[in-house]
């Protein structure tokens, strides 16, 4: 069998391979879509196939890498079960990331992507992925994977840190591309010890770093002494992305980055060719939150134990102010950076956060204390309930500050289970939450 031949052969078995995954059942609603394009798209690849000669070898190379990108993409639909990741939560984590993700590459209005959604192992899994242009094949939609660790797919409350990953998937479509570098991006490079990689470097040997940076770099200073100019360009995309889950998940994306950033580096100073220390992320998270007004939330809330929950939460994870070394970022360029992120988000039709009223938190938090699912069920039982729509990033905030609540309880008991616990209670609010919204939904358009 020649290399040609191999590759047609290999095709067939593409397309085999999809048809036998897509018999089971796996989620996401876009099974139909999927399958069309992904035709569409072999049946192109090995159109292109066929004339080629045997003596083209940089012709066959390439198309050899389309057909392993064809393969990959089937791969990941076998890790996309239902029962692998938390699908009321995707489907509300798709309402942000829909609009972000929308493009014309075809004449048709079908700028629509195709959202597939798979577990995948260890800490480092969260992931939300728009691939790239291929390089031969017509591409009608492009394919959006959102990736769940498989341990943590119950975790709802963790999963607010898909706020940054949208920034991500964001930053891969042009003309969001554009916006973002140039009104969030630029702002933050403008000034200060980051403005070059020369200043970086030096910034990076200064007497007031904290221990834990010195001693890095005097155990490894062929490592962690330089700064490269590709290191820093990745560095602000994810300043941007950190601001970006600030902005579009609220108080939970702080508590979900912080928990699990720190779990993955404690000292919070290591550094490395993408990411910059999490000390400077969470004093420029810790900046954008002064902006937004909410250290002072607390204050307009009524019912004292949640101002107390509030103003705890508000301690713990928005931090007290920063020291001299991590503090890169003056509160203008903070201000100016936030505001041109929310403006871009508002423009593209994805939401905001706000910060809720008390009518709207406080019975969320009664309901989990009550081991109930928070959403806007109506609990008094009536025969023609008033249930309401809650948006479903106040649930994840409920969660947070019940969490911490229990997390003081725990450290005296020594009892752990209540995190899960209290996940798959916000889990189920999620779900009941959507069924409220979908029949309201109905209800409405009834009337019209």
């Amino acid at each position: 069998m020649n290399p040609k031949e191999f590759l047609l052969h290999e095709c067939e078995n593409v397309l085999a391979t999809l048809q036998d995954v897509l018999r089971h059942d796996y989620a996401a609603g876009s099974s139909k879509e999927f399958y069309n394009e992904f035709c569409e798209r072999l049946n192109y690849l090995k159109s292109l196939i066929d004339p080629v000669e045997l003596t083209d070898i940089s012709a066959l190379a390439l198309f050899a890498n389309e057909v392993s990108v064809l393969s990959t993409l089937v791969h990941r639909i076998e890790r996309s079960h239902a029962g692998e990741f938390p699908w009321p939560f995707t489907e509300y984590l798709k309402s942000l990331a829909n609009p972000l993700c929308k493009e014309h590459l075809v004449v048709q209005d079908e700028d629509e992507p195709i959202i597939r959604v798979y577990a995948e192992g260890g800490l480092f899994s969260y992931q939300i992925n728009l691939e790239n242009d291929l390089s031969v094949l017509n591409v009608g939609r492009r394919i959006f994977t959102i990736v769940f660790p498989r341990t943590l797919r119950h975790h709802v409350l963790l999963h607010a840190i898909f706020g940054h990953e949208i920034g991500h998937a964001a930053w891969a479509v042009p003309q969001h591309k554009s916006a973002l570098k140039g009104q969030v991006v630029e702002p933050l490079r403008e000034a200060g010890p980051l403005n070059s990689t020369s200043q970086a470097k030096n910034w990076l040997k200064q007497s007031d770093a904290p221990a834990a940076i010195v001693e890095l770099l005097e155990a490894y200073p062929d490592e962690y002494s330089d700064i490269s100019p590709n290191q820093l360009d990745s560095w602000f995309q994810e300043f941007m992305c950190d601001l970006f889950g600030l902005v579009t998940f609220g108080p939970s994306f702080l508590a979900a980055h912080q928990t699990l950033l720190l779990a993955l580096d404690p000292s919070g100073c290591l550094w490395g060719p993408y990411h910059p220390p999490y000390v400077c992320r969470r004093v420029m998270l810790w900046r954008a939150c002064q902006h937004l007004g909410w250290p002072t939330f607390p204050a307009g809330i009524q019912d004292r134990e949640l101002r107390a929950s509030c103003e705890g939460f508000v301690k713990k994870y928005s931090g007290e102010a920063p020291g001299k070394w991590e503090d890169i970022f003056s509160q203008e360029q903070i201000a100016k950076a936030v505001d041109a992120l929310r403006d871009i988000l508002t423009k593209a039709g994805t939401s905001c956060y706000l910060m809720p009223d008390d009518p709207t938190l406080l019975p969320l938090v009664k309901m989990l204390h009550g081991q109930i699912p928070p959403c806007g069920s109506d609990l008094r039982g009536s025969e023609a309930p008033a249930n309401r729509s809650v948006d479903f990033r106040h649930i994840l905030f409920a969660g947070w500050l019940v969490a911490d609540e229990l997390s003081a309880q725990a450290t005296v008991t020594g009892e752990q289970s209540y995190f899960l616990e209290l996940n798959k209670l916000c889990e189920m609010g999620l779900l009941q939450q959507r069924a409220i919204d979908r029949y309201n939904d109905h209800k409405a358009g009834d009337k019209h």
